[in-house]
């Protein structure tokens, strides 16, 4: 978890992602989401978070496999407020503002399938894109 970019160069990269629509070109196409009255929505081609709810994710099912380990490369840009959260599975890694720009890297997928991404707790902005999950 948390592996520098320049190590990581290569893994992965011949796999196709198993996510599909990461780059939000069709809007959330492809992705459910828990909204609970907070605001979820693509802006100018990028995932957009800002909440102060109980839960607020979108996800793809299925998409992983326990046991499992994945490269995950993201654009990150963290507005304000508390961190975001990523799952892979049932493993979580968390962001913070300090993270904003090129996300990338490797998670062990716990049980459960899910790829998601949320807030971590408290008021959250952030906009995301560019998302790719490849097998490595």
């Amino acid at each position: 978890i948390g592996v520098p970019y320049t190590t990581l160069t290569g893994l992965g990269g011949g796999n196709p992602s198993v996510i599909v629509n990461g780059n939000f070109a069709d809007g959330l196409t492809g992705w459910s989401t828990i909204v609970s009255g907070q605001t979820i929505e693509v802006v100018g081609g990028r995932f957009h978070l800002a909440t102060t709810g109980p839960d607020c994710s979108i996800y793809q099912n299925g998409v992983v496999e326990d046991g499992k380990t994945y490269r995950i490369r993201a654009d990150f840009d963290h507005i304000s407020g508390n961190n975001m959260r990523i799952v892979v599975g049932g493993t979580t890694t968390s962001f913070s503002g300090s993270d904003t720009g090129k996300l990338d890297y490797l998670e062990v997928a716990g049980s459960g399938g899910i790829f998601q991404i949320k807030r971590n707790s408290g008021a959250v902005e952030f906009y995301l894109d560019n998302i790719t999950v490849t097998e490595v």
